[in-house]
């Protein structure tokens, strides 16, 4: 589970279907459905070299061993596909490459696993600890009474006339499976011999030959078991559904695929239901009021890299739909340097009539997950390059550079879930962290006020801008020393010049303010470096940056430089710069079939190290794949320019991210300004945007002070040794920003929020932050999210809620004292700052909003 991949459940069966699809010609394609965690599907789709179209079989995963697809058909080749990047934990076997006239089952035990492992044609098992114990249908060994788990693939092959009928029933509280065959009282023939027996009273077996009842039924044939415990005895159809038994998945009849789709085989994940026709579309419907939610169907052609096919995915829907999600998406095709004020702009949260990039740059953070008004979400899961363009009926096309398998995964609500308020819509999300890992605990000081600005040279200035924030009585969560805090990209320790005991600086910061000391560590390892020769040796650097996507360079990162140079002299939180550009060639592949990976797996490498010490992981990025939140990651919104035009921008990206399943986002509060920033700190456009900003940043999950500010460096010490003056602005630093650096009146308003944010906020957000990692619950709501049965709230992209409770409505135009603010139909509301002003839901009205207020109301 720690792995970057989707979180694997336990699976016990899936549907695979051998289809014929035209993608430029005659194309074959393997398409597997597999009930994915509750209410949910997995689908994956790979082109091959089928010879026979129309075939079918199932597909069982074991218990111990996950990454195992089995086909035993005549046509079965079961060498191992290439396809085996880490975000695809269940890499499909190859395609079928040519018929045979006969097969041979071996099923091998393993007394370590408690597992059966299932071979066709003399393949051996996949390790020692595997004995034969039953081939050809003669049983070899029975140890602890097993002969056969359960058919571990099923191939059928009728003719036209012939109906034949499988049942698998999955219990969802324990993971049994539970299977029935028809038609009742004899064998059911199929394929190479293999067979179904069912009973005249019921019982349900299995044996490889078919030639003639079993007498006795070798025993036991079992296809009830408990995951992980030994195989138990055969049981009755009355007796699975007393106990519960739901889910079932139904393999119809099965015909050669023509003009005409016919069904080819039914996958029921609770509330869900998938359809896979015999053309390849794959339909999917609810169960609870039958709708039709979307039809899934693939292309194939040419990849932008050799080897790779480039994938096509169409959803196509009979309604219309709102699409939410896709990341946090700033509007600006600009993907380096420092911000070009009003090209990074906030976007209508629904994503219909757009086309976006699914690549990720520095002010474009995509993921590719979404959720439809209608009651569907959907991951696809392509960490490489490619394009998503959504319609105004809410279809989408996503068009994958390089690709080996199209594998997407789809969810709905349970049928139980309430129709009014969020419930359905966290329902997804939930879901979506079943499938791709729940969130890390968000350590405590994570919820508090975070200090930070480029940059503290030294130690000393350090340690005076906290004990100045101790005297004025200031507490913060994190204290942050930005980057160049090494003599060189790659040495991976503390330039000893500028800050000779990080123990030291890290015991000051959190005597002063009550902070964990963040640092910042670029992933560039330049040829003068420390670790560079030890790193190239063991390949562990691509691009001339780190390559984390093994886990041996991880340990070796984490074990000889970050925790004796880092974690074991103070430092508690890191801060990955630099993590929003495609890498490759990784060990998964090239950059436009893998590339995002990279990001997850450095983020990993400081998670697992931080765990592994006891602690809570704290990784702030600016780039995001699915899986993140595992790795205590926080998402910022780049470098972005210190405007109210950025600002305004600021609420709909950080709505955005939190839609698209990214729990704890943050700004630059100020924005970052960069070097070029004509608004000097004292400035009153300055004064009052860094005011207005703060107030939003406090109702964010994160809030987090951070710039280049156009004023005066640091004044302590004067003069900084020469090695720690190397970054932007004067003397290695730009101006000063702290709640004292733009004037008395604004220290005030500034203080202000960063106390409400401490004493209020923050206890919320840890209580909010129990239920991000136990339910995968949306932070920074959207008002349609929250109350998507009030039309009103369509569209509004300039208020937010923070949970369910507080309703947020930010000043980001300049000079504007007074605002318009929706209330929610279906809830009363009282400001925060005069509990007696109570508003009834459903209406607009303007508000008062002077400098030092922030629209801010409690849900009743």
């Amino acid at each position: 589970q720690s792995r970057d991949r989707f979180h694997m459940p336990l699976v016990l069966s899936t549907v695979v279907l051998a289809l014929m699809r035209q993608s430029s010609g005659p194309l074959n394609v393997a398409v597997s459905v597999v009930p994915w965690c509750n209410h949910s599907i997995r689908v994956r789709m790979n082109p091959g070299n089928f010879t026979s179209g129309g075939d079918a079989a199932v597909e069982w995963v074991s218990t111990a061993r996950k990454d195992r697809l089995f086909c035993l058909s005549a046509a079965c080749n079961l060498s191992e596909s290439t396809s085996h990047y880490s975000e695809s934990p269940l890499p499909f076997y190859g395609a079928p490459q040519g018929a045979a006239s006969t097969a041979t089952l071996w099923v091998w035990y393993s007394e370590e696993r408690k597992d059966n492992f299932v071979a066709p044609d003399g393949l051996g098992p996949p390790d020692s600890s595997y004995k034969k114990v039953f081939a050809n249908g003669n049983v070899l060994t029975a140890p602890r009474r097993v002969v056969e788990s359960r058919p571990e693939a099923l191939n059928v092959a009728p003719t036209a006339s012939t109906t034949l009928s499988l049942s698998i029933y999955l219990n969802n509280a324990t993971g049994h499976t539970y299977t029935t065959a028809t038609p009742a009282g004899r064998a059911w023939a199929v394929a190479n011999g293999y067979s179904l027996w069912k009973d005249d009273v019921g019982y349900v077996c299995t044996r490889h030959d078919c030639s003639a009842p079993p007498t006795p039924p070798l025993s036991p044939s079992i296809l009830l078991r408990q995951p992980g415990a030994i195989l138990e005895e055969c049981t009755t159809e009355s007796a699975a559904a007393a106990a519960g038994w739901t889910g079932e998945i139904q393999l119809g009849e099965t015909v050669h695929s023509g003009d005409t789709p016919t069904m080819l085989a039914k996958v029921d994940s609770g509330n869900l239901e998938a359809i896979v026709w015999s053309n390849g579309t794959v339909e999917f419907r609810r169960h609870s009021d039958g709708a039709g939610l979307m039809r899934a169907d693939g292309s194939f052609g040419p990849g932008s890299e050799g080897g790779y096919w480039g994938m096509g995915l169409n959803v196509s829907t009979d309604g219309e739909s709102r699409v939410h999600g896709l990341g946090e998406l700033e509007g600006t095709s600009q993907g380096h340097g420092c911000p070009i004020d009003g090209k990074q702009v906030g976007l209508p949260l629904a994503r219909n009539n757009g086309t976006f990039s699914l690549a990720t740059t520095k002010f474009h953070v995509s993921v590719p997950f979404i959720t439809a008004t209608t009651g569907y979400a959907l991951l696809v899961n392509h960490p490489g390059a490619g394009t998503v363009t959504v319609d105004s009926q809410g279809q989408s096309s996503w068009d994958l550079a390089s690709q080996k398998q199209l594998d997407f995964w789809v969810s709905t609500h349970s049928a139980d879930a309430p129709v009014n308020g969020s419930a359905r819509g966290q329902e997804l999300h939930s879901h979506y962290v079943a499938a791709t890992g729940h969130a890390s605990p968000l350590p405590d000081q994570a919820a508090l006020f975070w200090q930070s600005r480029l940059r503290y040279r030294t130690t000393d200035e350090a340690v005076a801008v906290a004990a100045k924030m101790g005297a004025r009585n200031v507490s913060a969560g994190v204290f942050v020393i930005d980057f160049f805090n090494q003599r060189v990209n790659g040495d991976f320790e503390m330039n000893p010049v500028c800050y000779p005991d990080p123990r030291s600086l890290a015991d000051a910061v959190r005597n002063h303010t009550g902070a964990s000391l963040m640092v910042s560590l670029w992933p560039n390892v330049e040829s003068s470096s420390y670790s560079h020769s030890t790193l190239a040796a063991a390949g562990c650097l691509v691009m001339g940056d780190v390559d984390a996507s093994t886990q041996e360079c991880r340990s070796l990162i984490w074990s000889r430089y970050v925790k004796p140079n880092y974690w074991d002299k103070g430092v508690e939180a890191f801060w990955l710069d630099e993590t929003d550009f495609m890498k490759g060639p990784l060990s998964c592949g090239p950059a436009d079939y893998c590339g995002r990976l990279w990001l997850t797996t450095w983020m990993e490498l400081f998670a697992d190290g931080t765990r592994s010490e006891g602690g809570q992981p704290l990784v702030l990025v600016r780039g995001w794949w699915p899986g993140a939140q595992r790795h205590g990651g926080v998402l910022w919104s780049s470098d972005i320019f210190s405007t109210f035009t950025e600002l305004t921008a600021q609420v709909p990206e950080g709505i955005a991210a939190s839609l698209s399943g990214v729990p704890y986002w943050s700004s630059d509060t100020g924005g970052f300004g960069c070097p070029t920033s004509p608004y000097n700190n004292t400035t009153p456009y300055m004064q009052e945007l860094i005011a207005r900003w703060y107030q939003f940043s406090a109702l964010c999950p994160i809030m987090r002070t951070h710039g280049c500010r156009n004023g005066l460096a640091a004044p302590v010490p004067s003069n900084p040794p020469s090695a720690c003056t190397i970054g932007q602005g004067p003397g290695g630093s730009c101006g000063e920003n702290e709640l004292w650096s733009f004037g008395a009146t604004t220290e005030a308003i500034l203080t202000k929020y960063v106390n409400f944010r401490n004493t209020i906020i923050a206890p919320y957000m840890r209580e909010l932050a129990q239920n991000v990692t136990s339910f995968g619950a949306v932070t920074m709501r959207s008002l349609e999210f929250e109350f998507p049965e009030d039309s009103g709230c369509v569209g509004i992209k300039d208020q937010f809620l923070l949970g369910p409770k507080f309703l947020v409505a930010p000043v980001t135009i300049q000079g504007v004292t007074r605002r318009p603010v929706y209330f929610p139909n279906g809830a009363r509301w009282a400001s925060f700052w005069n509990p007696n002003d109570v508003v009834e839901g459903g209406v607009w009205q303007t508000v008062d909003a002077p400098i030092d207020v922030l629209p801010l109301y409690v849900r009743l």
